[in-house]
């Protein structure tokens, strides 16, 4: 069940009952404010249950050095509580953000999260045949460093488009930070449908094919956590989640033709 404000299913919380607090936030790029969730390990998600948070959490640019002080809310969905930080500060492209937090016995975690550069996207072969594949190119996308690219496409079939998350071919150059994208119609559907029942070109509604993705940011280092007599602990880096993210999409064209069976057609150049 989603029950964080914002939640979606690119950037999934992570709960860890060993450990005293569990922090997540999608800070979403196009959006303000944001929210960071905090929730008290010890702490049954119910009205009941969900302790006040002694805690104090502050929000920094590192490149500008501007900081925030979020103010802490109680959020209820569906029964379940949560502890919401509002975030006012907006989320820039290509920068480095500091979440701190630390309670009144002393125990603290300190996150540093980078925001991804604004990719371009382009249609590199569009107006493709149902067999032959369409490409897309998007730039800025530095995989070695941490950050994800996750994209579906849609074929509509009657009034409904139909999506898929599949993996698609993909090619990454590091040097240039291009990733490359490519599939065929035909494959969509089987993706869909399966390969006994995959649908061709000619029974699909509409001549397009849609295309979205979500760029999403990484998490530069470990955080530190510290106990009150000031000890080190060894925290895992992957049970803070505070990332980054931004979405686009495109349409690309089918090949008129090719909804023509008895007509074989080649990709157009």
């Amino acid at each position: 069940m989603c029950f964080f404000q914002g939640c979606d299913s690119s950037i999934e919380p992570i709960t860890e009952g060993s450990r005293t607090y569990s922090i997540y936030g999608p800070l979403n790029i196009y959006e303000t404010p944001n929210f960071i969730r905090v929730h008290d390990n010890k702490a049954l998600l119910s009205e009941e249950g969900t302790r006040p948070l002694d805690v104090e959490m502050t929000f920094t640019n590192l490149s500008t050095g501007e900081t925030e002080i979020p103010e802490d809310s109680l959020v209820q969905f569906d029964n379940l509580y949560t502890h919401n930080f509002e975030i006012n500060m907006p989320i820039q492209f290509d920068e480095r953000y500091r979440v701190s937090m630390q309670d009144d016995k002393g125990i603290s975690y300190e996150i540093t999260t980078v925001t991804t550069r604004e990719t371009n996207l382009s249609v590199i072969k569009d107006s493709v045949s149902c067999l032959s594949p369409f490409r897309v190119r998007l730039t800025n996308i530095d995989l070695e460093a941490g950050e994800r690219l996750d994209a579906e496409v849609a074929i509509k079939i009657g009034s409904e488009w139909l999506w898929t998350p599949r993996e698609m071919g993909r090619t990454h150059n590091a040097n240039t930070e291009e990733l490359i994208l490519s599939w065929t119609p035909y494959r969509i559907s089987e993706f869909l449908f399966g390969p006994f029942d995959a649908i061709y070109c000619d029974g699909f509604s509409s001549d397009k094919i849609r295309f979205r993705f979500t760029h999403i940011g990484y998490v530069e280092e470990d955080e530190s956590t510290l106990e009150g007599n000031g000890n080190l602990l060894q925290p895992s880096a992957d049970k803070q989640i505070v990332l980054s993210k931004y979405s686009g999409e495109t349409e690309i064209q089918i090949h008129p033709c090719e909804f023509d069976p008895d007509e074989l057609c080649s990709a157009t150049p």
